[in-house]
């Protein structure tokens, strides 16, 4: 019964994540609606009383292109060659792509690019890297540029 549950949270993860994109399939959404059905009918069959209805949907996790901690070695050996010089998070994504064999496209840098920004502002908080962001006229902060911190707790 568990895992028809975590099957129709899922489900419902995925159905809401697809509505929610701009060019959503129409017909995979219709896809995992079938399903959905499906399932909500094995379980109301189930002994154990359980309304499909009450079941909150799970958001489907991004799949890990990289091995473990794979990102952040990257990232610091990028910056520790960049020594005395910032480097820019698009420009360490770009560079990322590559060496994961990756094509550099829009769609591949827009995501590698929020990545590479949350992976890089936890090394801030380690206290490994140092932003230097730099803002424009108005104030606004368009391109963060990082550097390798003076003192790097894991020398």
């Amino acid at each position: 019964m568990a895992w028809f549950i975590q099957k129709r949270a899922k489900i419902l993860g995925i159905i809401e994540h697809k509505q929610g994109r701009i060019r959503a399939g129409r017909k995979s959404v219709s896809l995992y609606k079938k399903q959905l059905k499906a399932i909500d009918i094995v379980i109301r069959l189930h002994e154990v009383a359980v309304n499909p209805d009450m079941v909150m949907p799970v958001q489907p996790r991004r799949a890990r292109i990289s091995r473990r901690g794979e990102m952040g070695r990257f990232l610091i050996e990028e910056l520790k060659t960049a020594t005395g010089t910032t480097v820019a998070a698009t420009e360490l994504s770009i560079r990322f792509l590559k060496h994961l064999g990756m094509e550099v496209t829009m769609r591949s840098l827009k995501d590698m690019r929020a990545r590479v920004a949350w992976r890089l502002k936890d090394l801030a908080s380690e206290g490994r890297v140092v932003p230097m962001h730099v803002p424009d006229s108005t104030g606004r902060v368009i391109e963060g540029y990082w550097s390798l911190s003076w003192i790097d707790p894991e020398d």
